[in-house]
């Protein structure tokens, strides 16, 4: 039987009390994914009420540990298969249920700037080197679509990319690391694959800088870090069924404008029924 999987994002992570959340897990395939571990782990606010000891506690009250970006298109570029539908990492989780998993805890500050480099070179260094040599009518339209709500210009961005789908494979081709695609003729063929909509959704919020960037100036690589981390909540909705956010600057927008057919939820109690899962 396939349960409705539902993922959970740092901005619900933080903003719904934590005994609903444990209680809510013993009965919802709800997926913890690795980026909110991570958002916990480096988020340097000493004030944080969230951290990845919650992370833990939350997992070993029900909820599921999933991959972060990087794993799935691994997975993929080695195997040549799409990855399935069941998001759960069921042996990771299984260790931190147990509380067996590993006892040396990364560095948070040296998590942080690999992340960090990785989103300038995607949104921001390429952005602006972009930006220098967009032709001056393209400027124009691009300025044209920047006063619209965040959305409306995602769906734009979108239909663009979806009418050119070999364009868009291409893109993925160049941008996957050397030596992680066995063989490219049967990689990131269509839809089906998580790597197809990584990649595009990294040319949305790439569109999406672009645009910015012309009209008032690329976004700061700090808020490119966050804006990365973002992307991967909703990356995961190429899998699951639902997802929780009360993010409202990007996740949501995003969420429904590259995947409309499925849920968003804000609340816990906006979670339906059919999203119970009879364990027994």
């Amino acid at each position: 039987m396939k349960y409705k999987q539902i993922i959970i994002d740092k901005d619900a992570f933080v903003g719904i009390k934590f005994d609903k959340l444990c209680n809510f897990a013993k009965n919802h395939l709800l997926i913890l994914p690795d980026v909110l571990c991570y958002e916990c782990h480096t988020d340097f606010n000493i004030k944080t009420q969230r951290t990845l000891k919650h992370c833990q506690q939350l997992i070993q009250n029900g909820a599921y540990y999933c991959s972060c970006s990087t794993g799935f298109l691994q997975s993929e570029g080695s195997s040549l298969e799409s990855y399935p539908w069941f998001l759960p990492d069921l042996e990771v989780t299984c260790r931190i249920k147990n509380g067996t998993s590993e006892n040396v805890v990364p560095d948070a500050m040296q998590m942080f700037k690999a992340r960090y480099g990785v989103a300038c070179r995607l949104f921001v260094d390429a952005i602006n080197r972009v930006c220098k040599r967009v032709p001056s009518e393209l400027q124009d339209s691009l300025k044209k679509i920047q006063p619209q709500g965040i959305k409306d210009r995602f769906e734009k961005f979108l239909n663009n990319i979806d009418a050119n789908k070999d364009q868009m494979r291409d893109f993925a081709l160049r941008s996957m690391p050397d030596g992680w695609v066995k063989n490219i003729s049967r990689f990131c063929l269509s839809e089906k694959w998580i790597s197809w909509h990584y990649f595009r959704l990294v040319r949305i919020i790439a569109m999406e800088y672009s645009c910015r960037g012309l009209s008032s100036g690329a976004p700061s690589k700090k808020q490119a870090e966050h804006d990365y981390q973002d992307m991967e909540y909703v990356l995961l909705l190429s899998r699951a069924d639902g997802l929780l956010t009360r993010d409202k600057k990007l996740v949501k927008p995003l969420a429904k404008a590259a995947f409309p057919e499925k849920d968003v939820f804000e609340n816990l109690e906006d979670v339906p029924d059919e999203y119970l899962c009879n364990w027994s």
